[in-house]
């Protein structure tokens, strides 16, 4: 299991993360701050995806969103999907 620290130096260091995300993160000095942004990715719940705003894998941003739309998309059913159009096209 991966631990915050890792986490929050993986967003600090890869170069996937935009510029002005690793700047906010380069400027975090609280630890308990640091923690509390990657002890945890942000969970989808029966609200959808809720948090506070800000970089890390516990907060809402570009990053986590994508990485849930990605988790919805490739969980969805193709025969799911091909009944959602069948029933589009019959109506």
């Amino acid at each position: 299991m991966i631990n915050y620290k890792e986490n929050y130096n993986k967003w600090l260091e890869d170069n996937f993360f935009d510029e002005e995300t690793r700047e906010e993160l380069s400027n975090l000095i609280d630890e308990k701050e640091i923690e509390d942004r990657f002890y945890r990715d942000l969970e989808f719940g029966t609200g959808g995806l809720r948090g506070v705003m800000g970089a890390g894998t516990n907060r809402m941003n570009k990053y986590t969103i994508g990485k849930a739309t990605k988790m919805k998309i490739d969980s969805i059913d193709h025969r799911e999907v091909f009944a959602i159009k069948k029933a589009e096209i019959q109506s």
